[in-house]
């Protein structure tokens, strides 16, 4: 499955109200995009694990995910979207 199949399904699972799995499935998103080069993936799935991280007041390990969202270019219109919130996330628990 590609990184992109996974971060769908990742979202699916989230929107089902499955997060435990949903945090597995999104982890192995990121993973495979890293490991194929998918930039667009590994620029999103930071961002939404972060968000899930957080909504479960998980903001410490929240923070390393938002922050190496920050830290990744932006190469379009979606990835800079993602960006912004993930900037927003971090000023919201005070990690900016």
């Amino acid at each position: 499955m590609t990184a992109d199949a996974l971060f769908q399904k990742a979202l699916l699972l989230l929107d089902r109200g499955d997060l435990v799995r949903g945090e597995e499935v999104l982890r192995s998103a990121l993973e495979k995009a890293r490991d194929s080069g998918d930039a667009t993936t590994e620029g999103r799935a930071p961002g939404c694990l972060g968000d899930l991280l957080v909504q479960q007041g998980r903001n410490e390990e929240a923070q390393g995910h938002l922050s190496a969202m920050l830290a990744l270019p932006v190469t379009d219109d979606v990835l800079d979207f993602e960006r912004n919130e993930a900037a927003r996330l971090l000023d919201e628990i005070g990690s900016a």
